[in-house]
Order: C-alpha cells, then structure tokens, then sequence
C-alpha cells in the first residue's frame, strides 16, 4: 500500500476477494500521477518521508504508520527478494487457515488542505494456497479524523530547524498518534535514499 501499488496488491489477495483497498490503491495513484503532471516539482511520500524531506510542504503524504499483526509491530514496507536469492519454501498444509488481529494507520492528503487520518483495526482471514499464504478475507473495524493541512504544517514548521526528524517526530507524537515510529522512520528514509541513488549518475 505505502507503494502504491495495485498489482502487489493484488498479489496478496485471492482473486474473490473485493475489499476496496484496491480501488482506493488505483484511485490516489491516478489522482497523484495527474497532479504530479500538472506540477513536476511535487510529489507523494510516505508520511516517514514527508516528515524527513519536508520541502516547503509542496509535498503529499500517502501511506500506513504504526503497523501492529497481533499486538507486534511490523515491517509497513514490503520487501522483494532478488530472483537469485534462494529462500526456504513455506511447509504448510494446502487450504490451511488462520487469522491475524491487524492495526494500523492510513494517512492521505486529500487536496492541498485536508489530511485524512483512518485508524484501522482489523482481522484478515489467510488461506493457504500452492505456495503462499493469501488474504481471503477482511473485517474492518475503521474510525476515520480529517485534520487541517495548513494548521499541521505551521505546527511542523514551528520546530527548530537544529532539531532531527526522529525528535520532532517524538514530539508530534504525543498529540498525533499515527505519527511514525522511529523504526518507521528509518526504514522509510533508506527506501527514498535508494530511490534516489537510481537516478544519479
């Protein structure tokens, strides 16, 4: 979800399962490919990103903080192996079951002035099937905040610019509790360097 990406996504899922989280996937890339036309020198980060960047607040934010499966905190970005890395096959019986307890936050900017803050807690029933544990279903349980854009990034900007992001994101924490963890932070600023690096020569 944090890459906007509907065939990952997908990949995820049982083909049966229609649970709008794909459509909406599709919807904000769309939304955010045309803005993006209109203005090149804007873009759509994870909130992690967004905090770390913090261009002038020219930017959006798109993207799950605070991931928890069953109580325990866990990776929001998905990782991809390199075809040559050989990985152990998963020993599960075919048609296997079994649910998690899952929370998290989905952040998103709707327009220049509206953050939308969802607070998700849900359960995804898994199926096993061929070679991979697949959602085959979600129960949502989702409380939804929109905050004012502006009034949140005059907070932000009220910080000393000597103070790091991870202090600043400490801060904000305590009021916003979807803010990124520490962990979160890190990983999301690894990923945007790695983005970057593809593109110097």
């Amino acid at each position: 979800m944090n890459k906007l990406d509907v065939t990952l996504a997908s990949s995820t899922t049982k083909k049966s399962i229609d649970n709008g989280y794909k459509d909406m996937i599709s919807s904000f890339y769309v939304i955010n490919k045309m803005r993006s036309a209109y203005d090149s020198s804007s873009q759509t980060l994870h909130p992690a990103q967004w905090l770390y960047t913090n261009r002038d607040f020219a930017d959006w934010m798109y993207g799950i903080t605070q991931l928890k499966i069953d109580s325990i905190s866990a990776d929001a970005f998905s990782k991809h192996y390199k075809p040559e890395v050989k990985r152990e096959p998963i020993q599960e019986q075919q048609g296997a079951k079994t649910s998690l307890a899952v929370s998290y936050y989905l952040i998103r900017h709707e327009g220049d002035n509206e953050l939308v803050v969802t607070e998700c807690n849900e359960v995804a029933d898994l199926e096993f099937i061929k070679n991979r544990w697949l959602i085959s279903g979600i129960t949502s349980n989702n409380t939804e905040q929109i905050l004012d854009a502006d009034a949140f990034n005059k907070e932000y900007a009220s910080f000393d610019s000597t103070i790091d992001v991870y202090s600043k994101a400490d801060s904000l924490s305590k009021k916003y509790p979807w803010i990124p963890s520490d962990k979160e932070i890190k990983t999301a600023i690894e990923e945007l360097k790695a983005i970057y690096e593809q593109y110097t020569f």
